[in-house]
């Protein structure tokens, strides 16, 4: 028995397919929707509108939960009306390979049964149709021609394919948008988003960068790091090397190093507090366009005009640091694209140093890139000017301030810069941003080796618990006493005001959420685990008390990346019997 198939005109099989994956996205973007944290943004009047990620995300959700009421009410509303041909073997009640005689007395029984004589006044016309029929289907069964073409035409059965008529009225129009999304624009997609992360990790770092920067990090780095110095290695990157292709740069960076004069291991000259000012630390000149270097040249100008701040060379140094520099000292010469770009960079630029700094244990360059990553997202140009973070403040009125007050500004720097509602606008934000407060700070024993290797000393661990006892609640001092030879944990918990609010930001448009990196180190060597805290919790390091030592300093850092002048850090004393 052969088949034909018919389109979906009704658009029943078109709403199951669309059904099929549009419930699982729909569930899953539910999920996604309420199980994440809620959150709102800090806004003032010279905020850059933010993007309202929650809004979004709950329109696609109300969109897609409209489609997939649509695509119901279809199923549920639309009758599918199959059509039938006139079936003779199905009227008969008869299979295919039944004899003249059979079917015969099948017709005749049938007569008899839908007989019009005997049918009911409301059934006569009913019963007639039916006996119209049989003999109908007689006629065509017992001539073998006949039911032959019936068979080869007629009998055949349809299937609905899930494909929109429409489609195939406009087909040729449908296979040349189906050829140009499926074997163009997806394939160009996936190519060059191959493209630009085929020399990136995970951080969207390029390979090279993470290499140059890997090679900066040294004891010089460790000893006379700050963030004029990690500003200089940003722009070592590929990422700000603007005016090159990243082809150039697989080249050139190989040969960088040796072009410019700079040693990686050993690089304290290229490290000094003047390595940004100095042209002298670059032997070679960046080629730029004239209308980029006489934009550059402008920025320059106006950062020493304003600032009295000596920026080094448009020649010698990348386009992107320029770029860079725009962005902190806000001057508004650069498009917001290509410094939204450059900020993007350097933010992850900075993640890798984190890392980097972490694994070789520098602990006051940690703090360096907190606080440069603090004024990347604040778009600060220098740690002191941190009230610049608030909105209304110029750095012209604060620097006068900070004359009058005897070069040192003051806490309450907003009382002496802003009036009426311009001052609570500001002090509302700065209420606004997010604390951390220490509650707990404490040393214990998880395990002692004193007590397993020798039974005899259980009495000296319990003298040492009733001391140690007494020195927590000795006007809490900080100091602890621990066996030597025992598995110290210590515990930090802390409250957090704020949590639920996003980073306050003067350009970044994409919300940031807000979170504090917490690490210890036992006499300055830094503990290699770190937590992310965004909300009030307690946390746990494990280090084995030394056995050649009588104390350790335990020091708790608790570094802001978003805020500045936001970080915290506590310490306690350990001492070992």
């Amino acid at each position: 028995m052969s088949y034909s198939y018919e389109y979906d005109k009704s658009g029943l099989a078109s709403s199951y397919l669309a059904l099929s994956f549009l419930v699982p996205i729909t569930l899953v973007y539910i999920y996604f929707c309420f199980t994440r944290k809620s959150s709102k943004s800090l806004k003032c009047s010279t905020c850059p509108s933010k993007k309202s990620t929650p809004f979004f995300s709950f329109f696609m959700l109300f969109m897609l939960l409209c489609l997939v009421s649509f695509f119901i009410n279809n199923i549920r509303t639309i009758k599918m009306e199959i059509k039938k041909d006139f079936d003779p073997l199905e009227i008969l009640g008869v299979s295919l390979n039944a004899t003249p005689k059979q079917i015969k007395r099948k017709m005749q029984n049938l007569l008899m049964k839908y007989s019009v004589q005997k049918a009911p006044e409301d059934k006569k016309k009913e019963y007639e149709k039916i006996c119209m029929n049989i003999s109908k289907a007689y006629v065509i069964m017992k001539n073998k021609e006949s039911f032959n073409s019936w068979l080869n035409t007629e009998s055949k059965s349809g299937e609905i394919m899930a494909i929109p008529e429409i489609i195939m009225e406009n087909a040729f129009t449908a296979f040349l948008i189906y050829c140009v999304i499926l074997g163009v624009a997806l394939p160009f997609y996936a190519f060059k988003k191959w493209k630009s992360m085929k020399n990136k990790n995970r951080l969207g770092v390029n390979f090279k960068s993470m290499e140059e920067m890997i090679g900066y990090f040294n004891e010089d780095l460790r000893k006379k790091g700050n963030v004029r110095n990690l500003i200089w290695i940003l722009s070592r990157s590929v990422e700000f090397n603007l005016h090159k292709s990243e082809d150039t740069n697989e080249d050139d960076q190989g040969s960088s190093f040796k072009n410019k004069g700079i040693n990686k291991d050993s690089s304290s000259s290229t490290l000094s507090s003047t390595s940004l000012t100095s042209s002298s630390t670059l032997n070679t000149s960046l080629t730029s366009s004239p209308s980029s270097s006489a934009l550059f040249k402008s920025i320059k100008d106006k950062v020493g005009e304003d600032y009295g701040y000596p920026l080094p060379d448009p020649k010698t140094v990348p386009d992107g640091l320029y770029i860079f520099y725009d962005f902190l000292f806000q001057t508004g010469l650069v498009s917001p694209l290509e410094k939204k770009k450059i900020v993007k960079s350097s933010l992850s630029l900075v993640e890798c140093m984190k890392l980097i700094a972490f694994n070789r244990g520098y602990i006051d360059l940690l703090k360096e890139i907190f606080t440069l990553q603090s004024m990347i997202v604040q778009a600060v140009f220098d740690e002191e000017y941190y009230f610049l973070q608030y909105p209304f403040v110029n750095f012209k009125d604060l620097f006068i301030l900070k004359i009058k007050k005897g070069g040192k500004i003051p806490g309450e720097a907003l009382k002496c810069l802003l009036e009426n509602s311009k001052l609570k606008e500001a002090e509302k934000l700065r209420e606004s941003i997010p604390k951390i407060v220490i509650d707990e700070f404490v040393a214990t024993v998880k395990k002692t080796r004193l007590i397993e290797e020798e039974g005899n000393e259980e009495d000296e661990v319990s003298d040492i618990k009733e001391d140690n006892d007494e020195e927590i609640n000795n006007d809490n001092n900080g100091v602890y006493i621990i066996p030597k030879g025992s598995l110290v944990t210590i515990k930090a918990r802390f409250t957090t005001t704020n949590n639920l609010l996003n980073v306050h930001t003067h350009f970044i448009d994409t919300p940031l959420e807000h979170s504090w990196t917490a690490f210890i180190s036992i006499d300055n060597i830094l503990h290699k685990k770190f937590i992310k805290i965004s909300k009030s919790q307690e946390i746990y390091f494990e280090f084995e008390a030394p056995g050649n030592r009588k104390s350790s300093e335990v020091q708790l850092y608790l570094l802001d990346g978003f805020y500045l002048k936001n970080n915290l850090e506590e310490s306690i004393l350990i001492k070992y019997v």
